[in-house]
Order: structure tokens, then C-alpha cells, then sequence
């Protein structure tokens, strides 16, 4: 029902055309191949299927567009993995017709739009992701470290 209540909406909406409604992620990836779509609205949970593994099925058949999430809610580390996976927004349902019009304009211009209460989420996850990426010293290293901070060398003294 929302579905077909929203693109009737978009239909109506000056420059945007719907190319299909899809009820399941098969569906979809079907419906994209030859659509020439540009954009794709998607929900969060799709019944068994979730948008994670429709967004890498997307992109591993070659789409190139951009991908909307529209839902209800998402949690904040599926959020971030959507945005990982390529997502270029995160908008909710409870927006009015013409905010989500103005998100899908804005979103084909090339911006994104992220729900304010995801920004935690991302940030700490690239918080996160940043000190992985710092290598650990290893208990030799810390000796090596602290010998040479010591003042002492690697040469053997007193040779015979």
C-alpha cells in the first residue's frame, strides 16, 4: 500500500518517472537490468531479505545509480553498514511527500541526506576504523622501543 501510494505521488512529480514497484529484491534486480533507472527507493526490510544484500547485488550487477533507503527505522550499525555498502541516504517514512521529493532531488544532484540520529553511529565507526588501522606493538617492539630510548645500540662492545 505505501508503495503504490508513493509512486503514484512521484509519478505526479515534475521529472520523475517510476520505472517499476517491486515487493522483493529479485524483483528488483530484474526490474534494473535495461531500466535505465537512476535511482532506486528502498526499504529496510524487504520480509526475509534485507537491504544490505540488495545493495551488494545492485552493485555486483553494475548498477550505477544512487540508492535511497526509505524506512521506518534502521539501527545505528545497519545504518552504517548501509552507507559502507553505498547507500547515498537514509530518510524516514514519517516525512512529508514533498520532503521526500526534495531528498530524492537533492540526492540526484549528487548530495546525500542522512538521518541526524545515524550521525553518531558513522562517526564512531570511523572513530572505530581509525584505530584499527594503528598498528600494535608487539611486546618485542616495546623492548626494542624502550632500550632505544635508553640511549643503547645494537652494537656488541669489547670485541676480542
Amino acid at each position: 500500500m505505501f508503495r503504490q501510494g508513493l509512486a503514484r505521488v512521484l509519478e505526479r512529480e515534475s521529472g520523475m518517472k517510476v520505472v517499476a514497484q517491486c515487493s522483493s529484491s529479485a524483483e528488483a534486480l530484474a526490474a534494473l537490468a535495461g531500466s535505465g533507472a537512476t535511482m532506486v527507493l528502498l526499504d529496510v526490510d524487504l520480509g526475509p531479505e534485507r537491504a544490505l544484500d540488495f545493495v551488494a547485488a545492485a552493485k555486483k550487477k553494475g548498477f550505477e545509480g544512487q540508492i535511497l533507503v526509505v524506512t521506518a527505522g534502521v539501527s545505528g550499525p545497519e545504518a552504517t553498514q548501509l552507507i559502507q555498502a553505498g547507500v547515498v541516504g537514509i530518510l524516514h517514512k514519517h516525512h512529508s511527500t514533498e520532503v521526500l521529493c526534495g531528498i530524492i532531488r537533492q540526492v540526484a544532484a549528487g548530495e546525500v541526506y542522512l538521518e541526524k540520529e545515524y550521525l553518531g553511529s558513522l562517526f564512531r565507526s570511523v572513530d572505530r576504523t581509525r584505530q584499527q588501522t594503528r598498528p600494535a606493538l608487539t611486546e618485542r617492539d616495546k623492548t626494542v622501543l624502550r632500550f632505544i630510548f635508553q640511549g643503547l645500540t645494537n652494537r656488541i662492545s669489547g670485541r676480542a
